[in-house]
């Protein structure tokens, strides 16, 4: 097997440490392997999502182009769009 080093703050190194205690780990090499596995694996379920939506989100698209001339946004166009957005739970990034 390969090796790659890594140079980390004192703060990751513990953190990292503590989640291959928690998690039942032989050693950090495996919590990091975890953890790219884990990235690689979200990226492929995006890439498979964006590709499987692409051609409906194309095709809405067209339609709305051929829909006819657009007129001029209204306040109450631009609530009714907004709202959904208003009513989510907001994120943790949002809270601080």
């Amino acid at each position: 097997m390969d090796e790659l080093r890594v140079a980390l703050p004192t703060s990751l190194i513990e953190f990292a440490e503590a989640q291959v205690a928690e998690r039942g780990l032989n050693d950090v090499s495996q919590y990091v392997g975890n953890l790219i596995d884990a990235d690689r694996a979200l990226r492929e379920e995006l890439a498979a999502l964006v590709e499987e939506h692409h051609d409906r989100l194309e095709t809405l698209a067209l339609e709305g182009l051929d829909s006819g001339d657009a007129g001029p946004m209204t306040k109450a166009d631009w609530d009714r769009l907004r709202d959904p957005f208003r009513k989510r739970p907001p994120t943790a990034t949002q809270e601080t």
